[in-house]
């Protein structure tokens, strides 16, 4: 099989395509990529070096052998995380602070537990340009160059380094931990993923939901949306004195939040929060944001009328993080799925960096974030965001690009006029009144994304219902 990587990564059904073998491939591919590529910047030893590490899912400790073994078979220079489990941010701050060249992080982020995945990093602590893993599916073979059998799931290959230490000295020196642990009421949900162990020995004394690593992430899909956090809301509504709950997915690059009594924020109204505080509370106003064609066209909006420069790019981190890391002037790189980052800490989404970011604000202005959202809401008006993902159970993909294709032609969707085409990433339809339609194949999973917004809920569950019909998609929205 071709392996391809999608917009963060290789990721793949575990046992049937996520095999030792394809690790292996693929890490020979970078090694390769590597050496023939980077070769007249690499001078051996720790600056040729990849480092390792894992999420908590199925397998993690037998993929990370492949990818060491692999490594040293080829003679590159390769060294894994010492500690069983680690997130991808702090794996991302480890390579950049080490100086290494490149990171592997074994994750499949937030997609459900029978999935895992294989992200690249670069030196800049962030993800690999799309050039780069372009290369790199270039330069992996067609067979494995060490034998699978070879790969022991229970044995220590090469060197180990602490990687959560300096990520969590880090959080220390940037934010004042114990004042908000001594004056803010809030609770973590980790979603049995990577970040329970840096939240709880940042903050030891709060409520833990789910504190523990669990690879079948407790019967639920590990991405901090609403279908996925009704436990974590109904706590909420019981414990009215808690003032949010912060939420990662399965490898802490990305948050959610649940507010007092149980109200939950979409992605869309999290990135709406980060950059009013950015421009109301620290009055930053002449900055420059990234963000996905993804991103609502009201915080867009917004954001342009504080002063910045807004610039939209594909939807994946891969187009998000280069950028950053080559352009100071961009402060906040952010996509619609709940990865925010910003140029201040690393080109990278950073799920408990954001938190404690909001948190910060909350001590320093003596308001809950209910009241923070209430007033940016006050700005850019009250509206409803959905994205509904379908399963491509009978299209094909070549006739789903083909009704894709033929949505864009629209002039109109529902009772609205189309006023412009957006062809950046899949079909982006904007509507009159601020509204909107996005249609996309996923970049991780067999799936098409449709994403509306609308000034109300009615109004959005409308848009959804009509792209279905026009799509020829079975089903309806809740």
């Amino acid at each position: 099989m071709r392996i391809r990587f999608g917009t963060d990564g290789w990721r793949a059904i575990i046992a049937r395509d996520f095999t030792v073998a394809n690790v292996i491939r693929v890490t020979e591919g970078v090694v390769r990529w590597l050496k023939e590529e980077e070769g007249d910047r690499l001078s051996g030893g720790r600056a040729e070096s990849v480092l390792v590490g894992c999420d908590g899912r199925f397998g993690g400790a037998l993929f990370v052998n492949a990818v060491v073994r692999t490594c040293m078979h080829l003679g590159c220079g390769v060294v894994c995380a010492r500690e069983p489990v680690v997130t991808t941010p702090s794996l991302s701050w480890k390579v950049r602070q080490g100086g290494y060249r490149v990171g592997v992080m074994l994750t499949a982020s937030h997609n459900p537990y029978w999935y895992h995945g294989y992200k690249l990093k670069g030196s800049f602590g962030g993800p690999l340009s799309s050039e780069a893993v372009r290369a790199i599916e270039k330069y992996t073979p067609d067979q494995p160059v060490v034998a699978p059998e070879e790969i022991a799931p229970d044995v220590v290959y090469g060197e180990r380094v602490p990687v959560l230490e300096s990520y969590i000295e880090a959080l220390r020196d940037r934010f004042p931990i114990e004042r908000i642990q001594r004056n803010i009421r809030f609770a973590y949900e980790s979603m049995y993923g990577a970040g329970h162990e840096v939240m709880k020995r940042l903050f030891p004394d709060i409520a833990h939901l789910h504190p523990e690593v669990h690879p079948l992430f407790g019967g639920t899909q590990p991405e901090p949306i609403a279908r996925n956090l009704e436990e974590a809301r109904a706590w909420m509504a019981r414990h009215p004195e808690v003032a949010v709950c912060l939420v990662t997915d399965g490898d802490a690059d990305r948050m959610g939040l649940v507010l007092q009594g149980g109200w939950y924020l979409t992605p869309q109204h999290i990135i709406l929060l980060v950059f009013h505080l950015l421009i109301r509370y620290r009055d930053v106003r002449d900055g420059k944001a990234l963000l996905t064609v993804s991103v609502s066209e009201r915080v867009a909006r917004y954001i342009e009328r504080g002063g910045w420069e807004v610039v939209r790019v594909p939807v994946g981190f891969k187009h998000i993080a280069p950028a950053m890391a080559e352009d100071d002037t961009i402060i906040v790189g952010a996509e619609e799925s709940g990865g925010i980052a910003f140029q201040e800490h690393l080109p990278e989404r950073d799920g408990i960096w954001c938190g404690l970011f909001l948190l910060e604000h909350m001590l320093e202005s003596g308001k809950s974030l209910r009241t923070l959202m209430e007033e940016a809401l006050g700005e850019t008006g009250i509206f409803t965001y959905l994205r509904e993902d379908i399963p491509l159970r009978t299209l094909s993909v070549a006739q789903l690009k083909e009704r894709v294709e033929a949505f864009g032609e629209l002039d109109r969707v529902g009772p609205w006029e189309v006023q412009r085409v957006d062809r950046t990433d899949g079909v982006r339809l904007l509507l009159n009144g601020e509204r909107w339609v996005l249609v996309r194949p996923s970049g991780t999973e067999p799936l098409v994304r449709v994403y509306v917004e609308g000034n109300t809920p009615e109004e959005a569950r409308l848009l959804v219902r009509e792209v279905r019909a026009v799509l020829g998609l079975d089903g309806s929205v809740g």
